[in-house]
């Protein structure tokens, strides 16, 4: 083999394994510390507890870099904060990488707003600055703080088809209510 072909063996091959090599994404949010839970009703959790376990488990037993995992904590994840951080990890990512995104919060049922849940309800996280209301009419204009699943979902389903075949996303909800903020999301 001359060395002219050797040379270009050699590139092709470097830039085969640049162009295969999996960036690993993560996206932490932990809501717990509600604002004025007496006014808002959402009670104080602990879910700022959870961000030591994942990030942990993430950079230590799965090499993630400390540059690719994303924190969002209380205040940081009001709904827009939220929706920010999912266009900002789905810009960051490439074909074929691997991402983890994980929610601690509170979770609530909404009535469906394009009637595309079988039960009539969706599912929803309780960003931070979220509020609650008995009065069924008040609570429906608070309902827009809320970060529905259809929203969520297709958040998700975005990243997984930039993702392609040979990527990977792992999504945990750590929330009641969350059983439709993933369900038959489209590859």
């Amino acid at each position: 083999m001359n060395q002219k072909n050797l040379f270009l063996s050699v590139l092709f091959s470097f830039i085969s394994v640049i162009s295969f090599s999996q960036t690993k994404h993560a996206l932490i949010v932990a809501i717990g510390n509600y604002p004025d839970p007496a006014k808002n009703k959402w009670k104080v959790i602990n879910s700022v507890n959870d961000i030591p376990l994942i990030k942990n488990a993430l950079l230590m037993s799965q090499q993630f870099e400390e540059k690719n995992v994303q924190l969002l904590v209380d205040a940081q994840a009001t709904r827009q904060g939220i929706i920010d951080a999912l266009d900002k990890l789905y810009e960051s990512v490439n074909k074929g990488d691997i991402v983890v995104v994980h929610f601690s919060s509170h979770g609530q049922q909404l009535e469906d707003d394009n009637n595309d849940e079988i039960d009539g309800l969706d599912e929803a996280i309780v960003p931070y600055g979220a509020a609650f209301s008995l009065n069924p009419d008040k609570y429906k204009e608070l309902q827009a703080g809320y970060l529905r699943d259809d929203i969520f979902g297709d958040k998700i389903t975005q990243i997984r088809n930039k993702l392609g075949k040979d990527g990977d996303i792992l999504v945990i909800l750590d929330a009641c209510h969350s059983g439709s903020g993933t369900r038959d999301a489209q590859t």
